[in-house]
């Protein structure tokens, strides 16, 4: 706690700094956006899932692909948040097909909305939810497959662990249930007082005691897997990317940080140039 309720949330929930990032991206604010907050297990989860008792009833809530939607109508101020769960065996390979058929069904719930004009991606982890080349590659053709444009960011920087890796998959549901029923985001604030009026007294109640026994799980005698024929290079430091509409082409940058200087649009004069960059085209292909 001693870094502070911002740094604590940032992870996994959408606290402030998130809207921070967002600024940067909405440089046409009178067109309707779709956010799509996309969230996967960890991939170590794929061996815990052999490791624990009742495999079949705890497969069930381990194979969770994660999409939070938020909704901006054209014109409006107002957001409208939606949030549902894909359960299948390639979500945690983060194949195409589980993409492909969850990103379709979110796009189309907010079409029926009307006025949607662009999609936002937010990810925590590039190498985890986008290293798989096909999956960029099927998104980089996202305007000619839904008349939409499409970006997306991975808002963890360096991709590493950060502060609040170890909370519970049962407190991050208890998150996002509660997310879903709301008309908008809630502050770093909000989210412990609602954490501290559900579990007070109990360390997680009812239903979410039972994501406790295997999440975050050390696995001992396992050896790490690669993915290296499906990783796309350099993209652990580009974290802002666009589609062009020209298949398997997309293009990358940085973003500012958000120290004093990059508040006030100073970016030349910003010492972290890891963050700044312009738009470079990058080809995605299979190696």
């Amino acid at each position: 706690m001693n870094s502070g309720l911002e740094d604590l949330l940032r992870h996994h929930f959408r606290a402030s700094w998130i809207n921070k990032m967002i600024e940067h991206l909405r440089a046409r604010p009178n067109q309707g956006q779709l956010q799509i907050h996309i969230d996967f297990p960890e991939r170590q989860e794929l061996g815990a899932r052999a490791t624990v008792a009742q495999q079949e009833y705890h497969k069930r809530k381990i194979l969770l692909l994660v999409l939070a939607l938020t909704w901006t109508c054209v014109g409006e101020a107002t957001q409208k948040s939606h949030c549902c769960c894909y359960i299948g065996d390639g979500s945690l390979d983060k194949s195409q097909g589980v993409i492909e058929e969850a990103i379709q069904d979110a796009v189309t719930w907010a079409m029926r909305k009307g006025g949607v004009a662009q999609v936002l991606y937010l990810s925590d982890r590039a190498r985890r939810e986008f290293s798989n080349a096909s999956i960029m590659m099927w998104l980089s053709n996202h305007e000619k497959k839904f008349g939409l444009g499409a970006e997306w960011m991975f808002t963890e920087p360096d991709h590493g662990k950060s502060d609040c890796d170890g909370l519970g998959a049962g407190i991050k549901t208890m998150l996002y249930e509660w997310f879903g029923t709301l008309e908008r985001m809630p502050t770093p604030h909000e989210c412990v007082q609602f954490l501290w009026d559900h579990t007070k007294g109990v360390p997680i109640r009812g239903k979410y005691a039972k994501y406790k026994e295997y999440r975050f799980q050390v696995l001992e005698g396992k050896k790490p897997t690669t993915h290296a024929a499906e990783t796309i290079k350099g993209i652990t430091k580009s974290f802002h990317w666009k589609s062009i509409g020209k298949p398997n082409h997309v293009m990358a940058r940085t973003l500012p940080c958000f120290c004093d200087l990059c508040k006030a649009k100073r970016f030349d004069a910003c010492k972290n140039k890891g963050y700044v960059g312009s738009w470079q085209p990058i080809e995605v292909k299979r190696k």
